[in-house]
C-alpha cells in the first residue's frame, strides 16, 4: 500500500470518528431547550426545600443536644461537620450565611403560614433572606391581621418593598 492510500485511509477513519462524535454532539445540543423550558419550573421549589432544609437542620440540632447530652453551640458544630461533607467546597462562614438566610425564610413561611404562601419565586427568597428580624416580623403581623389572604409574589413584593 502506497503512503497516499495510508494518508486516504487515515482521512477517512478520523473523518468517520468527526461525524460520530458531531451526530452525539448535536443530540445533546438538542436536549438543552428541553433542559432550559423545564429549569424555571424548578425554581420555585427552592424555597419549600429551604423551608424543609432548616425545619430538618434544627430538628438534627436537638436530636444531637438530646442524645449525646451536649449543648446547643457542640450540637450545630456537628451538625455543621455532617452538611460539610455533602458540600466540600463550603467554609464555615459561607456555611453559617446560608443557614441564616434560609432561617428568614422558615422564619417568615412559618409566621404566615406555610398553607398561605403560593408560589414565591426564587427572587423573592433572596430578598426575604436579606431582611432584618424586625422587618420580617411587620410582615408577619401585617399579614397575621389578614389571615384569609393567600400570599402571592405581588403581596411579598409590595409588603418587602
Amino acid at each position: 500500500m502506497s503512503n497516499d492510500q495510508l494518508t486516504i485511509n487515515s482521512l477517512r477513519e478520523l473523518n468517520s470518528r468527526l461525524a460520530s462524535e458531531i451526530t452525539e454532539l448535536r443530540k445533546e445540543n438538542a436536549e438543552i431547550p428541553e433542559l432550559r423550558k423545564n429549569f424555571p419550573k424548578l425554581r420555585p421549589r427552592t424555597s419549600s426545600i429551604k423551608h424543609c432544609f432548616y425545619k430538618e437542620y434544627e430538628d438534627r440540632v436537638e436530636d444531637f443536644k438530646v442524645m449525646k447530652n451536649i449543648d446547643d453551640q457542640s450540637a450545630r458544630t456537628l451538625v455543621y461537620n455532617e452538611i460539610k461533607l455533602f458540600l466540600l467546597d463550603i467554609t464555615n462562614g459561607n456555611l453559617r450565611l446560608k443557614i441564616f438566610r434560609v432561617k428568614k425564610v422558615y422564619t417568615l413561611y412559618m409566621g404566615i403560614g406555610i398553607d398561605k404562601i403560593g408560589i414565591v419565586t426564587y427572587n423573592i427568597v433572596s430578598a426575604i433572606s436579606s431582611l432584618t428580624d424586625n422587618q420580617i416580623r411587620d410582615i408577619i403581623n401585617c399579614f397575621s391581621k389578614n389571615s384569609n389572604a393567600d400570599v402571592s409574589s405581588s403581596a411579598l413584593i409590595s409588603a418587602l418593598s
